[in-house]
């Protein structure tokens, strides 16, 4: 847009034309000065945007200058006395031509142009008696002198000037381009691109050329045109370039323009939009780091108004052609993380936090954990607990709650048990119940009770347990036990010999002290390999009825007196005997008890006539308990060894009587058993015990009528 015309100059340029046709006429063509109009091309300012963010730009004057000289305001032809009768084509001469300079500071250079001030074309005389018509497009020199087609025509012969292509061509060569006349469409002649060098200009000349014949009237022919240089704007393009191959939306189109002569320019001021990703402004120089952050060596182009470096400044050294680069910063937020614990008895830990995640807007946030021995609230065990946030659009804290493992507590009742049940806080369900569920590691309480007449044993299963109320720490699997109970027994061994019922007694007592109801003596008893023994001689004196109310006989039996003295060796085996001594000569510190003939240990049942082998069925023990068979001494041998004095049986070395002397007091120990035969020599072959002091224990044979000792047995 033309606004401002600057350094008009008034001398004028003259193109002559002489002619003459050498016979009546001088013709003269002269032309009227040629005015040379010098301007500058200035935008207006940009109008500013009405958003607040908005890139404007701000139009300043151009320090650019144009400059002409000239040597020659006109151009003429003379072409007198030089016609012929086919027509005469002449061009100016050097000399006759218009020479000038044009000189600019200008870096896009100017394009100088010639214009006239109507579209007529022709030379005409100043009474307009005459005229000379304008070539009609550009004509080789050759066809302009030697065509008479081209009679009464004229054209300029500039130094430069544009084709229509757009090719500057010099026009100084041996067959030049004559332009038609100027209109008033401005024909270029020339087109710089840049400013001049120092203290150089730029030399132009316009010559004529015209062929006439004698049809042209002779005389003085005259035309004025005008020319004008106008500085070249300085041409840019700008290209918005989104900077990434993701979709961008108001992405601005490229702003271009070859009519820009500010030095700043004004911004696109469409603010792009990127899925997840805010937009920072535009730069120069944009770089991405690893982490796809960008960053801007370059100038930064701020869209939010803060108010620096909001527009783009032209380099006046340089065309600009600029691409601008999005910067984008990626719309992130915070994935927070946290866990806790259930503790073994069911109450909450406090949370644990874990390293943040940085997320893209849209993303999603997944949160696992996985902790031996915990699982989410209804999974299997040791199951990873997971969560998730998808399509974020801001910080979210993803929390887990990992509840510990569960296992099975199952109680079943054994004998004699009324109820069981599972307590205490690792209980996570079925609290008081015979099965429960517990948590890893929690502590319970199992406990049991009993059916009347029923005692308490054991717990056995997954462990053994002697508490009727247990407790059970640190459970880290399934638990089965069962309670156990037995009916309720004797703890402790009382009463007399012949009311004592082993049946009832607890598993544990294997011992104690019985009385015996026929004279109130007191005896101790001990279970030896499933039998209940005398662990004491017996000590029942004479001269007493044994009757089967209280005695191991069918019918009344009276025990012989006591005696010391016994009857000497051949004395009819028929005859009981009790031998009583207060001897402590057994060894025992203690009375040695009494002793008894075989007849009285069998309640006489056994005499020397019996030639028969058999075993006794009656003898003088209490009620319930008999004397051992050999089965039993030889069962007690093999239970405690040969060593009794030191087992359970508490050997007594109450040696034994025969006649009246006591042999082996204090070294042996011998005992009736149940076994007879008759042989002679008044031999008994009888079961007894001999315990040589921790040397021996055999089963032998003895004579009947000695006097030994009586341990009895239970009877099963």
């Amino acid at each position: 847009m033309l606004n401002k015309i600057f350094n008009h100059v008034s001398d004028d340029f003259c193109f002559y034309i002489r002619r003459s046709n050498g016979l009546n006429r001088l013709a003269f063509v002269s032309f009227s000065s040629l005015v040379l109009l010098l301007a500058v091309l200035l935008n207006p300012p940009m109008p500013e945007f009405e958003r607040a963010n908005a890139l404007t730009g701000v139009a300043v004057a151009a320090d650019t200058s144009i400059s002409i000289t000239s040597t020659d305001a006109s151009a003429s032809i003379d072409l007198t006395n030089k016609i012929s009768s086919a027509g005469s084509f002449m061009a100016s001469a050097d000399e006759e031509s218009i020479n000038f300079s044009l000189n600019t500071n200008n870096y896009t250079g100017y394009t100088l142009s010639i214009v006239a001030n109507d579209d007529e074309g022709s030379l005409t005389t100043s009474d307009n008696s005459g005229s000379l018509a304008s070539v009609s497009s550009i004509t080789a020199a050759s066809d302009f002198s030697n065509n008479r087609n081209y009679n009464g025509k004229w054209g300029l012969k500039p130094s430069k000037y544009v084709t229509d292509e757009g090719d500057i061509i010099t026009n100084n060569s041996e067959d030049p381009v004559y332009l038609p006349s100027p209109t008033t469409t401005p024909t270029v002649l020339d087109k710089t691109t840049a400013a001049n060098e120092s203290n150089m200009s730029n030399d132009y000349a316009i010559a004529l050329g015209a062929r006439v014949d004698w049809s042209v009237q002779p005389g003085a022919y005259s035309r004025t045109f005008s020319l004008v240089a106008l500085a070249n704007p300085a041409p840019y393009s700008i290209v918005y370039d989104k900077n990434t191959n993701d979709n961008v939306a108001n992405l601005p189109a490229a702003q271009v323009s070859d009519s820009m002569t500010e030095t700043n320019i004004s911004l696109s001021n469409s603010i792009p939009t990127r899925e997840h990703y805010s937009f920072l402004g535009w730069c120069s120089v944009a770089t991405t780091n690893s982490n796809g952050v960008d960053s801007c060596s370059g100038t930064i182009y701020n869209p939010n108004g803060d108010g620096t470096n909001l527009t783009y400044g032209i380099d006046q050294t340089t065309t600009n052609n600029t691409r601008l680069y999005a910067m984008w910063e990626m719309i992130v937020f915070a994935c927070n993380k946290q866990y806790r614990l259930e503790n073994a008895d069911g109450s909450w830990g406090e949370y644990q936090t874990e390293t943040p995640e940085t997320i893209i807007q849209g993303g999603t946030c997944n949160y696992s954990k996985q902790i031996n021995n915990y699982k989410s609230q209804n999974g299997a065990n040791d199951l990873a607990v997971s969560t998730s946030v998808s399509n974020m659009s801001e910080d979210v804290t993803l929390s887990l709650d990992l509840y510990r493992n569960n296992y099975t507590v199952s109680l079943t009742k054994g004998t004699g048990v009324y109820s069981v049940a599972v307590t205490g806080s690792g209980v996570k369900s079925g609290y008081g119940t015979d099965t429960a569920i517990i948590r890893h590691d929690g502590e319970v309480i199992i406990t049991a009770s009993m059916n009347s007449g029923y005692d308490w044993v054991n717990w056995t299963g997954s462990a053994t347990y002697t508490g009727q109320s247990q407790v059970v720490s640190n459970t880290t699997g399934n638990l089965a036990f069962t309670a156990n109970g037995v009916k309720s027994c004797i703890r402790s061994i009382s009463g007399t010999m012949q009311a004592f019922d082993p049946s009832g007694l607890c598993s544990n007592v294997t011992s104690g002290t019985l009385t015996d109801s026929r004279d109130s003596k007191s005896y101790t008893v001990a279970k030896i390999d499933g039998k209940w023994w005398m662990t004491k001689n017996l000590d029942l004196s004479g001269n007493r009825v044994l009757t089967p109310s209280t005695s191991n006989v069918t019918s009344n039996y009276t025990l012989p007196p006591s005696k010391i003295s016994s009857p000497g060796f051949g004395e009819s085996g028929s005859v009981a005997h009790v031998y009583n001594s207060n001897s402590t000569t057994c060894g025992s510190g203690s009375p040695c008890y009494s002793y008894y003939s075989f007849t009285a240990a069998t309640a006489g049942t056994v005499l020397a006539s019996s030639a028969v082998t058999g075993d006794a069925t009656q003898d003088i023990c209490p009620k319930g308990w008999k004397l051992p068979s050999s089965n039993d001494f030889n069962s007690l041998v093999n239970s405690a060894g040969t060593k009794l004095a030191s087992s359970a049986f508490k050997t007594v070395y109450s040696g034994y009587y025969a006649g009246t002397t006591l042999f082996d007091g204090g070294s042996a120990g011998t005992y009736w058993g149940t076994r007879y035969s008759y042989q002679s020599s008044n031999k008994m072959k009888l079961g007894w015990f001999l315990n040589s002091k921790d040397s021996s224990a055999v089963v032998n044979g003895m004579h009947r009528y000695h006097g030994r000792s009586i341990r009895c047995i239970l009877k099963t």
